[in-house]
């Protein structure tokens, strides 16, 4: 496969990977990344259908294809805005917003903030599905310290009840992650409670969608209404660890 072909933006078949030489002087020069990741996005209908078209991972089954984060980036960044646990439970103490614990239901069940309605975003592993590529992906999670899961195929039914009474939702995971860019994550870091929320917009459940920056470990870590007891270890053991980025933050308005 060439080099053109992995790069749209390389136009000869040229390797530029060190230690390897280029077999021309004559190299398409490529953009400077940071320039190109910050620049007010207005894709192409073919840019913005190949970003969205490209998977992550490989995916078992029926489950959800997501696209690559880049785009859920860009699509949350413009559509959802993230509050901090302050922020959170002044939202709900309203009345006009409900939480929605995208965790596994049994880390619901261990404890979760008050008054939150339990919308897994992933479940259990069934290890009895036979599917060599459910092993797999099995075996990395234990490697990892990791409980294995697999897409919940029921998010989307429990999200919409969740949004049964007209209510904003606020999303939240263990760790949170961010939609705020850094020097070190360009596009911020991403988390079951982002993922869920560009489920749930893309499922046209709710407009109304918030992301809680700091997830139910920064929510119990400033002594928020909870129930049951919280281990704050869980945030260092999720799918999608997501602590905030590193380096320097940058300011999107500038």
């Amino acid at each position: 496969m060439s080099l053109s072909t992995l790069c749209p933006r390389v136009t000869r078949t040229t390797c530029l990977h060190s230690p390897c030489k280029p077999s021309s002087s004559r190299v398409a020069r490529l953009p400077n990344s940071r320039s190109l990741a910050f620049k007010p996005f207005a894709p192409s209908n073919n840019a913005e259908k190949t970003l969205r078209s490209r998977s992550t991972v490989v995916h078992a089954g029926n489950e959800y294809r997501y696209p690559v984060w880049e785009y859920i980036w860009r699509v949350l960044v413009d559509k959802i805005k993230s509050v901090n646990p302050d922020e959170a439970a002044e939202k709900i103490a309203s009345g006009d917003y409900v939480f929605v614990d995208v965790r596994t239901s049994e880390s619901f069940e261990e404890s979760h903030a008050e008054g939150a309605v339990s919308a897994p975003l992933f479940r259990k592993l069934d290890w009895s599905s036979g599917d060599p590529w459910q092993l797999v992906r099995g075996a990395a999670y234990l490697v990892n310290g990791v409980q294995p899961v697999e897409q919940n195929p029921t998010f989307i039914e429990d999200a919409t009840k969740a949004a049964e009474g007209g209510k904003g939702l606020i999303v939240y995971c263990e760790a949170g992650g961010t939609l705020q860019p850094s020097t070190n994550f360009m596009n911020g870091k991403t988390s079951r409670s982002l993922k869920a929320a560009y489920r749930i917009l893309d499922a046209k459940i709710s407009e109304d969608v918030l992301h809680m920056e700091g997830g139910l470990y920064g929510y119990a870590k400033m002594e928020k209404p909870m129930i049951g007891d919280y281990n704050p270890e869980n945030a260092g053991k999720s799918p999608n660890v997501a602590a905030a980025p590193e380096g320097e933050f940058i300011d999107r308005k500038k």
